[in-house]
């Protein structure tokens, strides 16, 4: 007599509780995952127009800017430079991260020399979890930069 091939119905509950069970604990950790990796993004996109900003500013001997969208540092930023041949746009990722500079800066001007126009400034990065999941971008006077983890309200 042959067996019947095939799952019992108790092997087949078993194995949705212990799938169920794992999504239960995977899912959070993924959400994280995700917020994390979007920040991180968010914080890189910036750096990297400020530093393209700074380097055309060297290249070019001429005035380069670094300027937010809309009034909000949220909607995004362009780098142009001062005889408007070079612009760069970086729009906003319609994201829960927000931007907010401790001075209150709308731009960034970097000089021919690579510094910037004036005093630097701190930009922050956060979204809606607390914590240390945010992101500090200081901007020093020289024009260098600097990332570091901070809490988030």
């Amino acid at each position: 007599m042959k067996k019947a091939a095939g799952f019992s119905v108790i092997e087949v509950v078993i194995t949705l509780a212990v799938g169920a069970i794992a999504l239960t604990i995977a899912i959070p950790s993924y959400t994280n995952l995700v917020k994390g990796n979007r920040l991180t993004s968010h914080a890189n996109m910036f750096v990297t127009a400020m530093t393209l900003a700074r380097t055309e500013a060297l290249r070019r001997q001429t005035i380069v800017t670094v300027e937010q969208l809309s009034g909000s540092w949220d909607n995004g930023w362009t780098v142009t430079s001062a005889d408007e041949t070079f612009v760069r746009k970086f729009p906003a990722q319609g994201t829960s991260v927000t931007f907010t500079s401790a001075g209150g800066a709308e731009s960034f001007i970097y000089l021919a020399n690579g510094r910037l126009s004036g005093a630097g400034d701190t930009i922050e990065l956060c979204d809606d979890r607390t914590g240390e999941k945010g992101r500090e971008i200081t901007v020093s006077a020289t024009g260098r930069l600097s990332v570091e983890h901070i809490d988030c309200d």
